[in-house]
């Protein structure tokens, strides 16, 4: 009932124009992602502000709206199963305060695909590349050098 109410275009333009896409809003919402409140800077929201000027961004988060209030639960990435599928290198990076999706679900996700590495950056939350952008890029490089081509 509630997916239904939100795929009424109006409503959920209206929802996202409010929130999502506000510019005043933007800074206030990053964070509440990130673990350090402090990197959530003017500069780091005018970058994130820059696609909310585009022509039909509202329009289209609004139609993406239904599917983040209310998952899927038949997708295929809701089916734990079909991780074990993945036949690709796969590194995980996961900020260790992350409270959007816990580390605890990165740790799932390991175990899940077969080879899979787990890299914890601490002192970040759900955006490491804002929060600690050295220990990403530290992280990031180290797994890239670690790729062998086939």
């Amino acid at each position: 009932r509630g997916r239904r109410r939100v795929r009424r275009r109006p409503l959920a333009e209206t929802l996202v124009a409010a929130t999502f896409t506000n510019p005043l809003l933007t800074r206030r919402f990053l964070a509440t992602m990130l673990y350090r409140k402090d990197a959530a800077t003017e500069r780091q929201a005018e970058i994130l502000q820059l696609p909310q000027r585009r022509s039909g961004t509202t329009q289209a988060y609004a139609a993406w709206l239904p599917f983040l209030l209310f998952p899927d639960r038949a997708a295929m990435s809701a089916n734990a199963r079909n991780y074990a599928s993945l036949r690709v290198p796969t590194a995980l990076i996961w900020g260790e305060q992350d409270s959007v999706t816990p580390l605890e679900q990165g740790q799932r996700l390991n175990g899940l695909i077969a080879g899979s590495t787990l890299d914890v950056i601490d002192g970040s939350g759900h955006i490491p590349h804002i929060e600690a952008p050295e220990k990403l890029i530290a992280v990031l490089t180290g797994r890239l050098k670690g790729l062998r081509p086939k």
